[in-house]
């Protein structure tokens, strides 16, 4: 069964959380947020919403 699809305001956090406890790159992130059930607009807004220090340039 898939999971159900995050809104944006949901998966922020999330992707946020994603970030916090171990070091990824800006596709991992992009990946989950996919994973989330995101489509590419949603998936773009969110990681330009992710702080910088977050993910490695």
């Amino acid at each position: 069964m898939n999971p159900p699809k995050l809104t944006p305001l949901q998966a922020l956090p999330r992707a946020k959380h994603y970030c916090s406890y171990q070091e990824r790159s800006h596709s991992d992130v992009k990946d989950k947020l996919y994973g989330f059930g995101l489509n590419k607009a949603e998936v773009e807004q969110n990681h330009q919403h992710i702080d910088r220090r977050e993910l490695p340039e």
